[in-house]
């Protein structure tokens, strides 16, 4: 990847329906077309229900399936790793 690309990455919990997940779909994919590399971190599922540019990368981190509070550390540390590369 170029240096001068854009970047811009979103966090939310799935990508399910709902009014936010629409939203970040609508924006991730303007990005995109936009020649933008553009990043979905999800932390609750991996499903996705909205079309998604090519351009718009959806990034698991919803980690091993047990409680939420179990869960914030894994989060934590893939976020700060993601941040990081």
């Amino acid at each position: 990847m170029e240096e001068s690309t854009k970047r811009i990455a979103f966090v939310i919990g799935s990508m399910g329906n709902g009014g936010a997940e629409r939203v970040v779909s609508i924006i991730a994919n303007d990005y995109a077309q936009q020649g933008w590399h553009v990043d979905i971190l999800m932390l609750l599922s991996n499903a996705c229900t909205y079309k998604i540019e090519s351009g718009v990368t959806l990034v698991d981190m919803s980690g091993e399936r047990s409680s939420r509070i179990a869960r914030l550390p894994y989060w934590l540390k893939s976020i700060r790793g993601y941040a990081l590369a």
